[in-house]
């Protein structure tokens, strides 16, 4: 279960840098102003901080891999989308799209940490996932 965990927590940190290497190429690709750009990027932010709460209430009541799968199911869907966006418009709703999926991983990641290993483990466990 770690595994999956590291994975997630990985692809998540990824996608929430990835537009700092992007933005060059997209700007160039699509001839994207840099207000959009910014949209694209804060698009992401947004989405993720508004579904911290949400996202925690729906893992303490329905738990971590129900969650946590249909979570990472909206992250995959959201990046394909971003992948194959023909304009900005479209971009920013896959990043929406990925900021919703990638809110709960954090939060899952931990008490999944919580629930499924001894107390003894949460720190060592935990501080592995953070850094």
């Amino acid at each position: 279960m770690m595994a999956a965990l590291y994975g997630l927590g990985l692809a998540n940190i990824f996608i929430r840098s990835s537009m700092g290497v992007l933005a060059p190429e997209l700007a160039m690709d699509l001839a994207l102003p840099p207000e959009m750009l910014g949209a694209i990027a804060s698009a992401f932010f947004l989405s993720y901080a508004l579904m911290q709460i949400p996202t925690g209430l729906m893992l303490d009541r329905f738990g971590p891999r129900i969650i946590m799968s249909g979570l990472f199911l909206l992250t995959v869907v959201g990046t394909l989308l971003f992948a194959l966006s023909p304009s900005g418009t479209a971009m920013l709703i896959a990043r929406i799209l990925m900021g919703i999926g990638c809110a709960g991983v954090f939060p899952g990641a931990f008490l999944g940490i919580a629930r499924f290993y001894p107390p003894a483990r949460f720190t060592p466990l935990g501080a592995t996932l953070n850094s």
